[in-house]
């Protein structure tokens, strides 16, 4: 699947969300400990906040191109109710623990501390990978990578060659009707 996608792409889909997402055994955390010393989200220097940054993630992440992960389905993968994400996505809850910060971060698949750290570059990056992301999906990209992770090196190659000369085509039907 790597030779489909850009470089940049694969730090957002390394984790497989698109799939199914991470497994719940691998991320779940205890939600209720101590929050480590982190800083809020909405103490940080104007960024998009945590309700917009997971609602990009669940706008871009998705278990199929039909529709988003539920509420439900993440809370049941990071530990916690489906009434703080709830909270979560539409602001009325904008400080959780870091752990449960971290958990979504993981089920995502995006780095951690993109939910909760001012770092600009770092929001930028994962926002640039996700809008690649939905492009893919839009244009249907998504389910021929889907389906092209499931044919060996050499029918891949051959793929290739084919999805070329259909470029070559177009190209040349496109410089014939300008």
């Amino acid at each position: 699947m790597a030779a489909i996608f850009p470089a940049e792409a694969m730090t957002v889909l390394r984790h497989g969300p698109v799939v199914g997402g991470v497994p719940p055994d691998q991320i779940k955390t205890d939600t209720e400990g101590e929050r480590e010393s982190e800083p809020s989200v909405t103490e940080t220097g104007g960024g998009p906040t945590l309700a917009a940054k997971l609602n990009t993630l669940f706008a871009s992440i998705r278990p199929d191109a039909e529709r988003q992960y539920t509420n439900k389905e993440v809370a049941c993968a990071v530990g916690c109710t489906p009434v703080m994400i709830g909270y979560l996505r539409s602001g009325q809850r904008d400080n959780p623990s870091i752990n449960l910060l971290r958990s979504l971060e993981a089920f995502f698949g995006v780095p951690h501390g993109y939910l909760y750290l001012d770092d600009p570059g770092l929001t930028r990056r994962v926002d640039d990978q996700l809008a690649m992301l939905d492009r893919m999906m839009a244009t249907g990209v998504m389910r021929i990578a889907q389906r092209a992770s499931m044919v060996s090196a050499e029918g891949l190659a051959a793929v290739t060659k084919m999805l070329d000369a259909v470029i070559e085509l177009e190209r040349a039907r496109g410089e014939r009707d300008g």
